[in-house]
Order: C-alpha cells, then sequence, then structure tokens
C-alpha cells in the first residue's frame, strides 16, 4: 500500500498565505473499518472559506487545530470499501481533506458520474459554489422573466456569487450586470459572462464588448480547483 501525503494547518496566516502557515508529513494510509471506505483523491477545492476555517470561525463547523490535515473538498476515487453504498472504482464527492487518501463513512458524501459533464465541475459550478449561488438567485432572489439579473462581486472574489449569474439563464432573466467592488485593470470591463458591470467606486456602467472564446479552451470563473 502506498504512503499517504498530507499537507498540514501550522498556523493562521496574517496576509497573503506562507508557506510557514503550513506544514507536511508522509503517514501510512489507514484501512478501512466497518461502514466507512478509502478513497484517492483526484481533485481538491481550494476555497476562500478556508481562511476562517483556519482562524476557528463556529460558522463552518469545522475544527482544525494546529497538525491536523487542512479541511477540503475532493472528488476521490474509492479504492477499498466496508461500506454497503460505495464500490471499489467509484467517484465521489468527499472531504478528505489537503491529502492523498482518506477514510469516510459516507455521511454527506455524493456519487459523481463523469458521464454528465466533467468531474471537476462536481468542486465548482455543479458543487458547493454553484448551487450556493443558484439557490441564492432562485429561491431568495425570485427573479422574473424579463429582470435584469445582477452578479454582485467583491475584489476577492466569491465563488459563490459568480456563479450566481449562471442561474440568469434557468431564471429567464434578460440580461447580467455584474457589480465591481473595485476599480482595477482586470475590473475595466465586464466579465465575459455578463452583459454590463457597474462599479460603485467609478460610478458609472461599462458596455460589454464582444468576446470570442478560444475553441477548446474551458473557463471556470472565481473557484480555483488543484490536481492532486
Amino acid at each position: 500500500m502506498p504512503l499517504n501525503r498530507r499537507i498540514l494547518f501550522a498556523r493562521v496566516p496574517h496576509g497573503l498565505p506562507v508557506p510557514g502557515d503550513f506544514g507536511h508529513d508522509t503517514v501510512e494510509v489507514p484501512a478501512p473499518g466497518p461502514g466507512q471506505f478509502l478513497s484517492r483523491t483526484l481533485w481538491l477545492s481550494l476555497d476562500p472559506y478556508l481562511r476562517n476555517v483556519m482562524k476557528g470561525h463556529a460558522l463552518y463547523g469545522v475544527a482544525l487545530r494546529p497538525g491536523d490535515p487542512m479541511h477540503g473538498e475532493t472528488v476521490s476515487q474509492v479504492v477499498e470499501s466496508c461500506h454497503p453504498d460505495f464500490a471499489p472504482g467509484e467517484l465521489v464527492v468527499v472531504k478528505n481533506g489537503w491529502q492523498e487518501y482518506g477514510l469516510s463513512d459516507g455521511q454527506g458524501v455524493r456519487k459523481v458520474d463523469p458521464a454528465v459533464a466533467p468531474v471537476a465541475t462536481a468542486l465548482g459550478v455543479l458543487g458547493m459554489p454553484g448551487l450556493t449561488g443558484y439557490a441564492g438567485l432562485v429561491y431568495l432572489g425570485e427573479p422574473r422573466p424579463g429582470q435584469h439579473g445582477g452578479a454582485g462581486r467583491s475584489a476577492r472574489g466569491s465563488p459563490c456569487v459568480r456563479h450566481r449569474g449562471l442561474g440568469r439563464e434557468v431564471s429567464l432573466c434578460r440580461r447580467r450586470t455584474g457589480l465591481r467592488g473595485l476599480h482595477q485593470p482586470s475590473f475595466g470591463e465586464p466579465s465575459r459572462g455578463d452583459r454590463a458591470g457597474v462599479s460603485r467606486r467609478r460610478g458609472c456602467l461599462f458596455r460589454q464588448p464582444r468576446w470570442r472564446r478560444a475553441r477548446g479552451r474551458h473557463r471556470h470563473t472565481g473557484h480555483s480547483w488543484a490536481r492532486w
């Protein structure tokens, strides 16, 4: 059995994270017990809320102590299973964290069908960020046909807010307007999904130019994932 490489939480970052905020080690791969399965990480989600997790905010329900593996959601492949609902070879979304292998009892785990979409989208537009943005737009915003949809975003670029704009096609909004928090060169024009953009600091409306998407290029806005 191969060894399990892990990235550990060492201290709360001050400003931009630096290598000293993390540690790493290599341990033996754990064996699943009754009702558990072992999976190998394929894709790891890097979410902005992890900074608050590292600060110990109780909102996220994650207790992270120095020396623990970093928290994170992953797309993983089941390697060994003692769980009746998960078989070896299946792809799942599971909170393995920043490590190559992880154990799970199946709670909060969902299966991924690679025939539906690229499996990495289960951590983005088809995962927590995308579904949060969709629910906020459709169930809280309650848009009506013909209305204008607003997709606000901060300078940090919340993935949930950015994916919210994707719901305009489903909700039949006539157009989407991007709301800008800071006037920087990268925010000088609306993003490719917006019909127009507003900068609160500049106080004006930017009209959307015509963009051409490069053939075969996959674009995923506002969220980061990493191949393990």
